[in-house]
Order: structure tokens, then C-alpha cells, then sequence
């Protein structure tokens, strides 16, 4: 049988890669770059993504790198601070991406995944009457440019990013649009590290989350729309928060920024003969607290159900399942455009997170965040 190939190593990679090894499929997984790696992210993963995790029996393994623990949110607004926890006792955490992905990239190696790292991805090409999907690309570079190959695969798992090189290959990429990103790892942030905490507006979105238990490493993400830029090296520094979080003042920076943008991203379709779409790759729409972590491993999951149906029956009926699937993410979605909606308009952002509050409606409203709960759970009484 030919491989199954899977292009980028990230979360929804490395977890689709590892669940057909372990059904006992031939999987070769290429990504550019080599592990560790550092990653621009808010480095969250929301209740749901640990319920994942713990799901798939993966959990110790991340526990072990010791994350933040946090019971809830802090949502800041002109000064004014508005808590809710979790229901259920859920809890996300938060883990630096660098030893997360490589975390998960180590267990993919261990299910017998062929990982290569330093392959470049340059196009793929759909499945036809005569072949397979084929995979240009070009190994680790020596001395001189490396020349280009090709393989014939059985079938590709595209879960290359926000730039997809494979989505772009087969047309399927329609738009960029949307914010540009920094995060930086802070020490001495004087914080409730049982909680993330996100400031709304007015200014740039800004989340701060703890990295460990003990809240002595914190990530920090600034947030804005591409068109406004993120000014020079020194927005990286924690100066550029204390407008939203005066805690931050005596912080000190313990890492490079790392950036990211545009990266609002849509897409004419999630497949094309032989070849999937997950992660990232697959659109992105800036979701909050973690819940692209939680995304990507139910994607690859999805996935993964959807190449083995393939390979053994109608691939048509298959992929069109999975494009129904991944539609299901279409109510977070909408929440998530009608918080962009709110926090665009300030007058209206205050007395909206008010009347959540008095009615109950933000504890749902995080729920929905942690993909605890249904975007239709902001209906009920």
C-alpha cells in the first residue's frame, strides 16, 4: 500500500498521523521545519481540547509539562473586570506550543510514524482515474539547493497552517483578511494564575495566560486588525499592555516575539480527490481561549475516520461526510463574529458584557468558549 502523507507536524498532524499509525496504516509526515519549534499562538487549550486529550489517552504526557491551570476567565472592559469559571469543574491549560507540538510530534514517532523533518512541501496534486494524490517536494537542504521530488501517496492529510502550500497548490484558498498578531513569554506577572485574562477594548485585544502551575512563566498575546500593524519591536514588551493590565508594569520579557498575520482565512472547500484538509489549514477565524487546539485534534480525528472510510469505500460520500462535519463549528464561529461585532463598538461592549452578567448569559458564553457547551445554550432561561 502507499503511504498516507501528512503534511505539517503541528497539533492536528501530529494527532492525525498518530491515529492511523495506530490503526495500522504506512504514514510519512513532512513539515519544513524541525522540532522543537517555537510557535506564535495564544497557547491555551481550552476544557474542550483536555477532554480531547484525555479522551485519546494522551494526557499524562502533557500534565508532565507541568501546565497553567486555569478555572476560568477574567474578561476586562474600560477597567472594569467581569470573572466567570467553567461549569462542570472544567479546565484549560495553558503549555508553551514549543514542547506541546514537539510533545505530540514524539508520540506520532512513537506510534511508527515516518517523520521527516526539514521536508518542504512545494504542491500536491488530486487524485486522477490513473494515480493517487502526488506530493512535490524537496528534502533538507546540504551544501547546494535541494532538487525537487515526487511521491504518489494514497492519500494526503494537508494540515500545513494558515499559509497552506497544499491549499494554495489546489486552488482552494479564496482570502486572507482579518488581524495580525505578537506573543511573548513574560516572568513576574502579578496575576491570579487560576485564570486567563482578556482584554477587550477599547485598544487591541490582549490575553495573558499562565504557563505552568505555580503562574511563574506567562504568555501574552496583543491582538489588532492587520491593516493597523503592531508598530515597532517594542509593542513586544509587556509596557505595551499595562493600558489593560497595570499588573503587567513590573513583568519581565523572557522570550523573542513571535508574529502572526493576516490570518483570517477561508476556503472554497476543506478536500479534493485524495486529499483532506484539517487545522489550520483547513480556515481559521481567530477563535478564543484555546479552542483552535480543540478544533485541530477533532479535525484530525474526522479525518482520520474519513481517509480509512475512503480507502475502503465511496470517497465522494465520505469527504462530502466530513465537509458536513467540519460545518458544525459554524455556531462558534458566529459567537465569535458577534464578540468581534460587540468589541469593534464600544459604547455597546460595556453594557453587553453588563447584561450578560446579570443574566447568567457569560457563564454560558465561556462555556461556549471551552467548548463545553452549545452556541445555542446563550438561548436558554
Amino acid at each position: 500500500m502507499r503511504p498516507i502523507v501528512v503534511v505539517g507536524g503541528g497539533p492536528a498532524g501530529s494527532t492525525a498521523a498518530t491515529l492511523l499509525a495506530q490503526a495500522g496504516l504506512p504514514v510519512i509526515l513532512m513539515d519544513r521545519a524541525r522540532f522543537p519549534r517555537p510557535k506564535p499562538c495564544g497557547e491555551c487549550l481550552n476544557p474542550g481540547a483536555v477532554r480531547q486529550l484525555r479522551a485519546l489517552g494522551w494526557s499524562d504526557e502533557i500534565e508532565a509539562l507541568d501546565p497553567g491551570r486555569m478555572e476560568g476567565w477574567s474578561l476586562r472592559v474600560a477597567g472594569r473586570s467581569f470573572a466567570s469559571r467553567f461549569p462542570d469543574g472544567g479546565c484549560a491549560w495553558g503549555v508553551d506550543r514549543v514542547r506541546f507540538d514537539a510533545a505530540l510530534l514524539a508520540r506520532a514517532c512513537s506510534a511508527g510514524v515516518d517523520v521527516r523533518e526539514g521536508w518542504r512541501v512545494t504542491g500536491v496534486t488530486p487524485r486522477t482515474n490513473q494515480s493517487g494524490p502526488r506530493v512535490a517536494y524537496r528534502m533538507p537542504p546540504g551544501d547546494t539547493p535541494s532538487p525537487s521530488h515526487e511521491m504518489e501517496a494514497s492519500f494526503v492529510l494537508a494540515a500545513d497552517g494558515l499559509r497552506s502550500t497544499v491549499a494554495a497548490s489546489l486552488g482552494l484558498r479564496t482570502a486572507y483578511a482579518g488581524k495580525a498578531s505578537r506573543t511573548v513569554h513574560l516572568r513576574s506577572v502579578d496575576l491570579d494564575p487560576t485564570l486567563g485574562h482578556l482584554h477587550l477594548g477599547p485598544g487591541p485585544t490582549v490575553g495573558v495566560a499562565p504557563l505552568n502551575a505555580a503562574g511563574t512563566l506567562w504568555t501574552m498575546t496583543m491582538v489588532r486588525d492587520a491593516t493597523d500593524g503592531l508598530g515597532g519591536r517594542e509593542d513586544a514588551g509587556p509596557l505595551a499592555a499595562t493600558a489593560s493590565f497595570p499588573e503587567l508594569a513590573g513583568a519581565e520579557v523572557a522570550s523573542e516575539a513571535w508574529h502572526s498575520g493576516s490570518f483570517r482565512v477561508e476556503l472554497a472547500s476543506a478536500t479534493a480527490p485524495g486529499v483532506v484538509l484539517l487545522g489550520d489549514a483547513a480556515g481559521y477565524y481567530d477563535p478564543l481561549t484555546g479552542q483552535g487546539i480543540y478544533r485541530a485534534l477533532r479535525m484530525a480525528q474526522w479525518a482520520c475516520e474519513a481517509v480509512q472510510a475512503s480507502l475502503a469505500g465511496n470517497e465522494v460520500e465520505t469527504l462530502s461526510r466530513y465537509r458536513t462535519r467540519l460545518r458544525s463549528f459554524a455556531g462558534s464561529r458566529r459567537v465569535q463574529r458577534a464578540i468581534e461585532w460587540v468589541r469593534r463598538h464600544p459604547r455597546v461592549l460595556r453594557p453587553t458584557l453588563s447584561g450578560l452578567g446579570a443574566l447568567h448569559g457569560l457563564d454560558h458564553l465561556i462555556a461556549i468558549t471551552g467548548d463545553l457547551r452549545s452556541p445555542l445554550s446563550l438561548t436558554e432561561r
